[in-house]
């Protein structure tokens, strides 16, 4: 579950919705496999948990693919903001 939240709270931060989106799934499965496994169904829970697991490194893929992309732009955009008002050489 931790792992959910994480990949969630990055996902908000970075602008990721789609990451967002799969974090919030991850940890809702999460949670519904700690309760199958209280509840005393443990086939239930492994397939709940193996879900989860999966979204979360899906979600941590699409997070990190979309941080990748966002770094040239990003200093694309500084780097003309810092050369804003300069004289032209």
């Amino acid at each position: 579950m931790t792992w959910s939240i994480i990949v969630a709270a990055l996902s908000v931060l970075l602008c990721n919705v789609a990451s967002l989106v799969l974090g919030i799934i991850a940890a809702v499965k999460s949670s519904s496999a700690n309760a199958k496994n209280a509840s005393g169904d443990p086939v239930g829970a492994g397939a709940d948990a193996n879900t989860a697991k999966i979204l979360d490194i899906v979600g941590t893929i699409v997070l990190a693919v979309g941080a990748l992309l966002a770094i040239p732009f990003l200093i694309g955009v500084i780097g003309g903001f810092l050369s804003f008002g300069s004289p032209p050489r």
